[in-house]
């Protein structure tokens, strides 16, 4: 595995934080064409660069171009920020327990305001999906929603998103080294699926919108154990943000993958850019023609 964004940080490289970032991925300018955005981003499971606007380049002409070294001081650079491990590797190490954040308490008025503003029912998210808050005096985790990822009821890793409007870092992910089980080889909100079917959304708050019976796959990239677990429901309904190129084609790319596994797998396009904007009725609608309306109304 190559830590990229120790190779990158050391190199004098800055790693951009905007609308662009997702789980799994490092953005950057691009150095193929005139960018100021962080279109150009990196792969840190598959290991490979891509760019919004130009598309796929190699690894090594990419190092090259950003660091402005010979593609052969590339190769040595790389052997010094290479382990053996694979990422799959390194997500399968377990420990006792889930270290959490320092300073973890209750949701206080900002974080209730934050998400009342996106017209969520709060109590019901602190029921269901055991939300926390973090204060302003929690460090780098300040002004943040404390989001775990549950396992058979228990806490094993976790998220926190930022309640600050122009905070560029939104999430900050749990460190692997803290983890009780690796988030990526989980589905967020798996406990709370019932039945044989199943609606698969980018993000935990598609599924804080949509409720039971959905899951996240905590970013656009999805591991081979999540798409294991996938695999064991007969209906799976695929529905990524329409708003990026990218998430579309990884969406797309799981439900082919799915559907070679035998299930029964359809992309869905949802008219909104983010699910997690429509209104519980849209959403509920929605996943009464995906689901069925009894699903819907037996569990919610």
């Amino acid at each position: 595995m190559i830590n990229m964004e120790e190779l990158l940080t050391d190199n004098g490289v800055e790693i951009v934080y905007n609308h662009h970032s997702r789980a799994g991925w490092l953005q950057v300018d691009c150095v193929f064409h005139n960018d100021s955005s962080g279109h150009l981003g990196y792969n840190i499971y598959n290991e490979y660069f891509t760019c919004y606007n130009c598309g796929g380049h190699g690894l090594h002409e990419t190092l090259s171009r950003l660091l402005n070294i010979s593609t052969r001081e590339v190769t040595e650079l790389l052997k010094l920020y290479s382990s053996r491990d694979t990422y799959e590797q390194i997500l399968t190490t377990a420990n006792d327990y889930l270290q959490k954040p320092l300073g973890v308490g209750a949701l206080n008025d900002a974080h209730r305001k934050y998400l009342e503003g996106r017209n969520y029912d709060v109590d019901e998210l602190i029921e269901k999906y055991k939300l926390g808050g973090l204060d302003g005096f929690c460090g780098r985790y300040a002004n943040r929603i404390y989001i775990p990822t549950l396992y058979k009821g228990e806490e094993v890793s976790y998220t926190t998103r930022s309640i600050i409007a122009d905070e560029t870092k939104r999430y900050i992910n749990c460190s692997k080294a803290s983890e009780k089980i690796a988030m990526k080889t989980l589905l967020y909100n798996e406990d709370r699926c019932f039945f044989d079917s199943v609606i698969v959304f980018e993000g935990c708050t598609s599924v804080w919108r949509f409720g039971d019976n959905t899951v996240a796959l905590m970013g656009s990239v999805f591991t081979d154990e999540q798409v294991s677990k996938l695999s064991k429901y007969k209906n799976v309904f695929v529905a990524f943000d329409s708003c990026e190129k990218e998430s579309v084609k990884k969406g797309k790319q799981l439900a082919y993958k799915l559907s070679m596994l035998g299930c029964n797998t359809e992309y869905i396009d949802i008219e909104q850019e983010d699910p997690a904007v429509l209104s519980y009725e849209e959403a509920n609608k929605i996943k009464q023609e995906l689901l069925g309306e009894w699903i819907c109304g037996s569990w919610q």
